[in-house]
């Protein structure tokens, strides 16, 4: 994952030094895209609707939190849902991969190990999409795919697109000048946009990470729930090894919880070490980190996990823009 360098926020003179290098990309996407809309590169076409969550931005855009929530949606309405992902970082024998959520992180991946945990749905990971969606034809009975990011992705076919902006699109440059991935005219094609702002939380709990040793099991009865107010006006350790860490201090923030700020990238692989604050002060993280720290020998340790809910109009406008396209 790309972080997010300062200039990207602005026009600045960094920003327009990159400008020539973001107009060879514009090139280059534009020539790839042309070549997919002749038939030079081919593109799957599945017999299973497919519905693309992405962003067309580098960075996080909170896709993992939509796409649980979309699965459960599609659940409520009779669809049978899976999920494909790319597996970043994963380290499978073979791709395509079908997840399990008994399988390790290192394994599935952290992102997709979570969306296996959440849905209790079908996750393949490979970063060659259609063989995933071959993958989930053969070996499940499911009659809609939920593509975990992947919009830039054209050798695979999309019947129902959704990209999720969050907030404005910074300087409004192309990559390296700014965060786009395509220009900012791509998102008339999509046929759903959802703004962060259109985006609630309709939960927020803080769950505590009981130490079990590697190999055992872990009751989910036994895990400790806390309401939003019991870290109220305390101190704490605030873990975030995600695409935009100050999102998740921001959360914590609004919760008045006084924070001792912890970034790390975006997919970090977590060591007992960096755990090691010589205090005895409670430790949040995110949900996805996690899943990544269940066997470490850390104490004290919660985790937020967070449920969205769009708006009403979101929801309106899924609802007959899907019937529309997906019988």
């Amino acid at each position: 994952m790309i972080k997010t360098p300062k200039f990207w926020y602005k026009k600045n003179i960094l920003a327009y030094l990159l400008w020539p290098l973001s107009l060879i990309y514009f090139l280059v996407i534009k020539l790839r895209y042309f070549c997919y809309k002749i038939n030079l590169f081919k593109t799957y076409y599945s017999n299973i609707p497919i519905i693309i969550v992405g962003n067309i931005t580098a960075g996080g855009s909170g896709k993992t939190p939509f796409v649980i929530w979309l699965t459960k949606f599609l659940q409520k309405q009779g669809f049978k849902p899976a999920i494909i992902s790319r597996g970043y970082k994963s380290r499978t024998p073979y791709y395509p991969y079908l997840v399990t959520a008994n399988d390790s992180w290192q394994e599935a991946g952290d992102e997709p190990l979570l969306i296996a945990k959440r849905t209790n749905c079908p996750v393949v990971i490979g970063a060659n999409r259609a063989a995933s969606v071959q993958k989930i034809q053969q070996a499940t009975d499911c009659n809609i795919i939920i593509s975990d990011d992947g919009l830039q992705h054209y050798a695979l076919a999309r019947d129902f697109e959704i990209c999720l902006v969050d907030e404005k699109i910074q300087n409004n440059f192309l990559l390296p000048a700014g965060p786009l991935r395509e220009p900012k005219s791509r998102l008339k094609t999509c046929d759903l946009i959802i703004d962060r702002k259109y985006r609630k939380l309709k939960s927020i709990k803080f769950i505590n990470m009981q130490q079990r040793h590697p190999g055992e099991g872990r009751d989910p009865a036994l895990m400790t729930k806390q309401n939003l107010n019991y870290f109220a006006n305390k101190k704490v350790h605030a873990i975030a090894g995600i695409a935009n860490p100050q999102s998740f201090f921001d959360t914590l923030q609004k919760l008045k919880i006084d924070i001792i700020e912890h970034p790390f990238p975006d997919h970090h692989v977590f060591l007992e070490q960096d755990f090691k604050f010589n205090d005895n002060l409670p430790i949040i993280m995110t949900e996805k980190d996690a899943v990544k720290c269940a066997d470490l020998p850390i104490k004290n340790a919660w985790y937020l996990l967070i449920d969205i809910e769009p708006s009403e109009d979101v929801i309106y406008k899924l609802q007959h823009n899907l019937a529309s396209k997906i019988s």
